[in-house]
């Protein structure tokens, strides 16, 4: 179960087209041309000529990084050479099958040539591990982009969304999401930050000694009927919970993942992936929650 990116979907100004779904996560991988066609969008030949370099497909917010853009802006262009025949992009919602794939498939190291990829959002509170655990898995150094948000009440919240990426089952790419929130962010606004749109699924990484703080997290994804596992990451010198009590302690349901994890180890990282996609998997073929 996704949700939908829908500030993403817009035609272009002054062109009677269908609109394209460009999110953050998505891959995009352009193909050769003899001659660029006139009239294309100020940056797009740019970004095109950028990506041309690239011997694999890249997110939509690593190309924004590259060209120093902000990523609203780097969608649009992305659009534009979609539109234009200049790029193809991957299908942003991933089916069942993809996601059971890349759940069973073999891990591999090398870099993903397809277009297939799966989102996943890291949550959890304060200490957690969640920059560790991007560090451990991802091929690229983690990207992080800071962002200031209006809040209720005329407040500004600062957010810091970390990117990374993997290859998982076969090949697909797993595009990791997560983010550090400061100013009194509650779940209730989570929506606005975007950072669910178009995810499969959820890792709540918890810290064993403060797992009261994952449960805003768990209530919202509960509340969202989003698929999501629970991980305790092993802080060196804290006394491990037994997962029977954090499940009750949560008031997780059943059929939800609950693992003990160490967010330094890639094994233990992936083992945990493979589970949150094979959940989310089940969620989709109307399994429980």
């Amino acid at each position: 179960m996704s949700i939908p990116d829908t500030t993403a979907r817009r035609p272009l100004p002054g062109r009677d087209c269908p609109a394209v779904l460009v999110m953050e996560h998505s891959l995009v991988r352009v193909r050769a041309a003899r001659q660029l066609p006139e009239g294309l969008v100020d940056g797009a030949e740019a970004l095109w000529r950028a990506l041309a370099d690239s011997d694999r497909p890249v997110a939509v917010w690593e190309a924004a990084m590259r060209q120093a853009l902000p990523v609203g802006v780097a969608k649009v262009l992305v659009s534009e050479l979609v539109h234009t025949g200049l790029a193809e992009l991957s299908d942003p919602r991933p089916d069942r099958a993809l996601l059971e794939a890349t759940a069973a498939g073999p891990s591999s190291e090398g870099v993903g040539a397809g277009l297939d990829v799966v989102k996943l959002v890291v949550a959890g509170g304060p200490l957690a591990g969640k920059t560790t655990l991007l560090g451990a898995v991802s091929q690229i150094p983690p990207v992080a982009v800071g962002e200031r948000l209006p809040a209720p009440g005329g407040r500004v919240i600062t957010t810091v969304r970390e990117w990374g990426r993997l290859p998982l089952g076969g090949g697909v790419q797993v595009v990791l999401a997560a983010a550090r929130v400061h100013g009194g962010v509650r779940p209730t606004w989570w929506d606005d930050l975007g950072l669910w749109r178009g995810a499969s699924g959820t890792v709540v990484l918890a810290h064993p000694a403060r797992l009261e703080e994952s449960c805003p997290a768990v209530d919202w994804l509960e509340e969202q009927g989003l698929p999501y596992a629970v991980a305790v990451n092993t802080v060196d010198g804290a006394v491990l919970p037994d997962t029977s009590w954090v499940r009750e302690m949560l008031q997780i349901n059943d059929g939800v993942p609950v693992v003990l994890l160490d967010a330094r180890s890639p094994e233990s990282v992936r083992l945990l992936l493979r589970d949150t996609l094979r959940h989310a998997a089940r969620t989709l073929a109307g399994g429980v929650r």
